[in-house]
């Protein structure tokens, strides 16, 4: 066992119960930070709090997106360090404008309501986003009813996400 942790462990024997529960806390967060998922919990503690948790779609660099719906086609993909939308309106980026979308999207705000499974499970998907990496991974993104978001396997809703999506559709 690592000497700080013993010390910690010392520390916390010899105080009281409420600073046990402190200190694992703070060691569930450290882990979390540390080894966490792509998206931040969305839980009940988020819902009575009222705080909003964060979505990672970028664990890596992006290299394309695709998303398609029973109306349209969005396809933005990069070649050559040129970023170009193929659909809808084909359309080559400045130099600079798809890194600041990436920039101010790849962590997108959620709006910390918890949301249970069994409200999309019979549900077919609006959309489907499919995201590819540098490194080869694809992930997808699904878009349900209410604004309702599945990615990595949590669910969430984020406006942020949505006029995303459409700016890049658009723009």
């Amino acid at each position: 066992m690592n000497c700080n942790l013993r010390l910690a462990l010392v520390y916390v024997e010899s105080e009281s119960p409420a600073s046990f529960f402190f200190f694992v806390v703070v060691l569930y967060s450290i882990y979390q930070l540390n080894h966490g998922p792509a998206v931040a919990p969305n839980g009940p503690l988020n819902a009575f709090l009222g705080t909003a948790g964060q979505v990672n779609l970028c664990p890596t660099r992006i290299v394309s997106i695709r998303e398609k719906n029973g109306i349209s086609h969005l396809e933005v993909i990069q070649e050559d360090l040129e970023w170009k939308r193929l659909q809808p309106n084909p359309k080559n980026f400045d130099k600079t404008e798809m890194e600041v979308w990436l920039g101010k999207n790849c962590v997108v705000a959620s709006t910390g309501e918890s949301i249970e499974r069994r409200e999309v499970a019979d549900q077919v998907p609006l959309s489907m986003t499919e995201i590819a990496y540098v490194d080869g991974k694809t992930r997808f993104l699904r878009r349900f009813r209410r604004g309702v978001f599945e990615f990595e396997g949590q669910l969430f809703k984020s406006p942020q996400l949505d006029a995303a999506l459409a700016t890049l559709a658009a723009h």
